[in-house]
């Protein structure tokens, strides 16, 4: 039986990160072996989903709303210091290959980040709960 919760270590944007993985499941139900292969797809592709996060929550970033969050409505050049990889989550939907990685952000940590994926094609970023 394999581990529906786990931490896995992945090197992303040159810097090492421990991860948590969720294979998302309740407790009294087994890990499906489509997340299983979606999981392992998604480290097959990680630098290239994650390279697509990075340019997805810069945009993201960039909306008047959320520069308000930032000290003098200026968002710094080095954001990426301040969002952090926190988690993979591959959800149980069987008719699509559904995942998201979420970030911790330190300026507005109510609503940590998510980028979420759908047949490993961007489908949404947003705050974390669009994914949970």
């Amino acid at each position: 039986m394999i581990d529906s919760d786990f931490k896995e270590e992945f090197e992303i944007w040159g810097r090492s990160f421990q991860v948590d993985v969720s294979l998302a499941c309740h407790s009294n139900q087994e890990v499906l072996d489509s997340q299983v292969r979606i999981f392992n797809i998604i480290k097959n592709k990680l630098n290239e989903l994650y390279d697509v996060c990075r340019t997805k929550i810069y945009e993201y970033m960039h909306n008047e709303e959320r520069k308000e969050l930032f000290p003098n409505n200026e968002i710094p050049e080095n954001i990426f210091k301040f969002i952090i990889p926190k988690a993979i989550i591959v959800t149980r939907h069987t008719d699509v290959d559904y995942f998201g990685f979420l970030f911790y952000f330190r300026y507005d940590r109510e609503n940590d980040i998510c980028v979420s994926f759908k047949n490993y094609e961007f489908f949404e970023v947003g705050p974390e709960y669009i994914i949970l």
